[in-house]
């Protein structure tokens, strides 16, 4: 629980420091092409580490609930299209593992596709 909340609150400070962070006057503004931004983008993404892992132990609520808030700031454009293009791509392997193991009849897949439902849709059905 304890890693879970140091992760949420590493994943806020990230974010809050990628958003609030000014450029100075003197910096040339990053092209596309820039090996070291890509590089940045290519970093896994703490949030992503952690869910895949939740998925391998079949925490999946608390992978989609931890997915659900990094997919709702990466729509917010707080991070960069790297680091979104992750999220959408965890998501995505997330919603069929969900899939799966729901086929199987798991219940905890089950409930973890409602929570998904519940909060892209703005609250519960």
């Amino acid at each position: 629980m304890k890693s879970r909340i140091f992760l949420f609150i590493s994943l806020f400070a990230v974010v809050g420091l990628v958003g609030c962070s000014k450029a100075d006057k003197d910096d040339e503004p990053v092209v596309k092409g820039d090996p070291v931004k890509q590089k940045e983008d290519n970093k896994p993404l703490p949030v992503v580490a952690e869910a895949q892992e939740m998925i391998k132990k079949k925490s999946y609520e608390e992978a989609a609930a931890m997915m659900a808030q990094a997919q709702a700031l990466a729509s917010k454009g707080i991070m960069s299209d790297g680091q979104a293009a992750q999220v959408r791509n965890q998501m995505r392997d997330l919603q069929q593992n969900l899939a799966e193991a729901a086929a199987r009849g798991d219940q905890k897949a089950i409930q973890a596709i409602q929570l998904l439902r519940a909060t892209s849709s703005g609250g519960p059905r």
